[in-house]
């Protein structure tokens, strides 16, 4: 191994005069001679420090596993790693200032039978050289045993090192070491030249915001000790931490139900001994994966540990669950570990329809669509729906046909009312596929409970009185001039436009569209009887001979009319309602008003 020290002649010159060796990381020695040892013989041991002792999640990731056949926490595999006490600070959430910190004892235990940690004068070491590098904001303290340090409120005498990721070699005299100005009139003030005479431990304290930091100490001694200006030469730019090695963003994961941990690209620019410009580290050789929090919707965590001799470090790249989406045009369905759930979007110009394969359950139905309050829309499901689970919904009507009043002779449009929420002690099934008029009683509806999503079929259930048709729509739909060359098609304004409000009843022109889960009317002329012929000439003067006003009139279980609860505008399409006296549509907005125009067609490239 070629491990290139500077100013190895001075080090081993000055490192002896001072009863505290400079302990060198390349030498692998696991704990620092201090000189100031008893009995017990365990002076210099390295240990840990993390705000779980206040409640906090912080930890040190060790690149090596600790531990020899005399004792779990030695740290010689790390020191044969790096050549330092390398290692990576996760500093996380649950104590307000997140830290950890990596420590060794000056005199070791007082007692073979009592562990607590003995203190000693160490002040002819004159202050402390190290040789470090921390992406962390770091100080190095003076640790003086848990009474003192409580004693001080823990405003430990210190030093701060400044933030760096190239090796950095600093020292600093006992007269350095300072108190933090927030320790009150009522804690214990001590100098640092005072607190060295009872020195119990050296505190190198990572303290930072949440994230993932690295750190090395690969030197550290008394004052004039000689500390190198840099590592070992293997050390110095190996770390996952390193500006000429880069790790790629993970994109968000959608939700499966089993424990996700991506692919994850690393890729050293410089790599030693290589004639690529960029090299990728291998998984399994270069670095290992582990995940967290990695099955439901979240944020999950990647940490990536450095496996080998060539790299060093740890490094933490957080992800995210999202819900699973199935796009079926304006149908979704989304799932996560607690449900499993459809959006129907009313707004959709998607140019995909809604097909699906096999049934899907859902335990709710979302439906992004804005309506009116006591009012009359269109509408049609995927799926079948009971009443008793459909809310914002006061009445179901379905379309029956156009007659003649048995009095007038006026034509009229009937609706057949299936359901009042106000008088219906029975429930009501709206079927799958099957267009229907609502009566809303909120601004918007939602299918609250479990439904059954139907695979698509090859037709939708119309309802047919010929020539009408009333025609649900599972796809975002436009017009061209040959399709209307033959038949006449009305449907309901989605905004202003000309001489047209809201939501009116027009007669749809070349590129007038309609938004998928709604119905629209077709009259289609009567076919001829055989042998006879009509002109196109014929079929324009039938359509435009449709009579302006109809009234629309229920009609009961036994063909009686029951209740007229409108007029319809054939050609604007507006309800006005008899017993409110107020202009609706069959969209079921309030139109504050009689429409301005009648008998134009609805402009082209228009919505409806």
């Amino acid at each position: 191994m070629n491990r290139v020290l500077l100013g190895l002649a001075s080090l081993l010159a000055a490192s002896t005069s001072f009863g505290f060796e400079t302990w060198l990381g390349v030498y692998q020695h696991s704990s620092v001679n201090t000189e100031l040892g008893n009995a017990t013989e365990t002076e210099g041991r390295w240990f840990v420090i993390s705000d779980s002792i206040d409640g906090g999640e912080s930890s040190i990731i060790w690149p090596a596993e600790l531990g020899n056949e005399y004792s779990p926490t030695d740290v010689t595999p790390v020191l044969e790693r790096c050549d330092g006490l390398c290692g990576t600070a996760m500093l996380e959430k649950g104590f307000d200032y997140p830290y950890a910190m990596v420590a060794f004892n000056v005199v070791g235990q007082t007692s073979d039978t009592d562990t607590t940690s003995a203190s000693g004068d160490a002040s002819n070491w004159g202050g402390l050289c190290i040789t470090y590098r921390s992406t962390a904001r770091t100080t190095l303290q003076l640790g003086l045993g848990e009474k003192v340090d409580h004693d001080m409120e823990y405003g430990n005498p210190y030093v701060t090192l400044p933030v760096t990721n190239k090796d950095t070699s600093l020292q600093f005299k006992w007269s350095d070491f300072k108190q933090p100005t927030w320790v009150s009139n009522k804690g214990l003030h001590i100098s640092g030249e005072d607190a060295v005479k009872q020195l119990v431990a050296i505190h190198f304290r990572m303290q930072d915001v949440v994230g993932t930091y690295d750190f090395n100490i690969c030197a550290i001694g008394p004052y004039n000790g000689g500390c190198p200006e840099r590592c070992s030469e293997i050390v110095s730019q190996r770390w996952l931490s390193h500006d000429s090695i880069t790790i790629s963003d993970i994109p968000d994961q959608p939700y499966t139900g089993d424990s996700i941990c991506p692919e994850v690209v690393i890729t050293d620019h410089h790599k030693f001994d290589s004639m690529n410009a960029e090299d990728r580290l291998v998984l399994g050789s270069d670095y290992t994966v582990k995940c967290e929090n990695n099955v439901g919707v979240g944020t999950a965590r990647m940490t990536i540990f450095a496996n080998n001799k060539d790299y060093y470090g740890v490094a933490v790249r957080n992800f995210k669950i999202v819900d699973a989406v199935q796009y079926f045009g304006a149908l979704s369905v989304h799932k996560n570990q607690i449900e499993t759930w459809a959006v129907i979007d009313g707004d959709y110009d998607g140019k995909d329809t809604v097909k699906v394969d096999s049934p899907i359950k859902v335990n709710r139905v979302a439906i992004k669509r804005k309506f009116t309050r006591d009012a009359y829309s269109t509408i049609m499901f995927p799926f079948d729906v009971n009443t008793d689970i459909l809310y914002g919904v006061a009445k179901v009507l379905a379309f029956a046909g156009i007659s003649q009043d048995s009095v007038t002779g006026a034509e009229q449009v009937e609706v057949d009312e299936l359901w009042d929420w106000y008088g219906s002690f029975d429930s009501f099934t709206l079927k799958a596929n099957t267009p229907y008029i609502i009566k809303t009683s909120d601004s918007y509806i939602a299918v609250q409970k479990a439904v059954t999503i139907e695979k698509t079929t090859e037709g939708l259930n119309v309802g047919e009185v010929t020539p009408w048709e009333f025609r649900g729509t599972y796809s975002y739909k436009t017009w061209d001039e040959d399709e209307l060359k033959y038949r006449s098609v009305y449907g309901f304004a989605a905004r202003e436009e000309g001489d047209y409000a809201i939501g009116d009843f027009v007669k749809v022109g070349a590129g007038a569209s309609i938004n998928p889960m709604r119905a629209y009317i077709v009259f289609n002329p009567p076919k001829p009887l055989k042998g006879a012929q009509i002109s196109s000439s014929e079929k324009e003067a039938l359509i435009q001979s449709l009579p302006e006003n109809m009234e629309v009139v229920v009609v009961n279980k036994d063909g009686e009319q029951t209740t007229v609860i409108g007029t319809l505008n054939t050609r604007t399409g507006v309800i006005r309602m008899s017993r409110e006296h107020q202009s609706y549509d069959l969209n079921g907005r309030n139109l504050k008003g009689k429409p301005k125009a009648n008998g134009a067609y609805y402009g082209k490239k228009t919505k409806f």
